[in-house]
């Protein structure tokens, strides 16, 4: 079973990215509390900004990002609202995965135990990128715990990823080094300058670092989504490398006629988030409040 299970790839590699990880950690506020909560597929570490009442937020992350992500997001974000930041399971980070994850199923569950661990309901979900497929797995499989769903360029969800993506990031991987996987980046993003910053930093290292095993980021079946009652809210860059943006947002809208979608048409997968996270705030915020 372990060879199913992600790990790090030497001690070596563990420590490496535990400094990494630290650093990007104390380059963004504080947090109030941090948890450790068991799930049946090991332990996901949590942690809480903002006040204690208010109705709550849940970050997920991009890949590898690690709640380190969110750290320029926290001061709009907790300002009114209790804030959980989430390290995925199954990826490098404060969580500890000890059984398999094998399918989108067992990521929702093991999500879904986080939030019933912390006694969460009538949350806030916001996910970005790959955190926004597994918002959406979330609700897919129980959404009775959700209450709005935010989704910043999420992957996978009603497109795939572009091919050229795909193989760059396999030969990056393959090559194993910062230079390689600023290339990578710069396809992807258009901007490997957020590698000097803790909170990118601690990507590259992470993603050198560690194997993780976890299932495809395959779409959900649009049955599923056809389904899915709660607000939504979805956020596309137009000038995207890394999936068809414009198809992935009109085939939301059709999918679910209630959400909110739109294309930013200056923006790429990063919805201009290194430079500047005040647009994305507001406009999460504005709409959470709208509820």
């Amino acid at each position: 079973m372990g060879e199913r299970i992600g790990g790090f790839r030497s001690p070596e590699a563990e420590q490496r990215f535990a400094v990494a990880y630290r650093e990007a950690m104390a380059a963004g506020p504080r947090p109030v509390e941090q948890y450790d909560v068991p799930t049946s597929f090991g332990t996901t570490r949590v942690y809480r900004h903002g006040p204690d009442e208010g109705a709550p937020i849940v970050l997920l992350h991009g890949f590898m990002s690690t709640s380190a992500g969110w750290g320029p997001f926290l001061g709009a974000f907790a300002e009114r609202n209790p804030v959980y930041a989430v390290d995925a399971l199954g990826e490098a980070g404060g969580s500890v995965q000890t059984r398999p994850l094998a399918s989108a199923a067992d990521r929702a569950r093991a999500l879904e135990e986080v939030l019933e661990g912390l006694g969460l309901s009538g949350v806030h979900v916001v996910g970005v990128s790959a955190g926004g497929w597994l918002g959406v797995a979330l609700v897919v499989r129980d959404p009775t715990r959700v209450a709005t769903l935010s989704l910043l360029e999420p992957t996978t969800v009603t497109s795939t990823y572009h091919p050229a993506v795909m193989w760059r990031a396999v030969l990056a991987a393959a090559v194993g080094s910062d230079r390689a996987m600023r290339w990578f980046l710069r396809h992807s993003f258009g901007n490997d300058d957020v590698l000097d910053r803790p909170d990118g930093r601690v990507v590259l290292v992470g993603t050198r670092a560690s194997r993780p095993k976890l299932p495809m980021l395959l779409p959900p079946p649009e049955d599923a989504l056809r389904a899915v009652r709660i607000p939504v809210l979805a956020v596309f860059g137009a000038r995207n490398a890394v999936h068809d943006a414009t198809r992935a947002a009109a085939r939301l809208r059709e999918l679910v006629p209630h959400a909110e979608v739109e294309l930013w048409p200056d923006s790429g997968h990063d919805l201009g988030m290194f430079d500047d996270t005040g647009p994305v705030t507001e406009r999460v915020l504005r709409f959470l409040r709208s509820r």
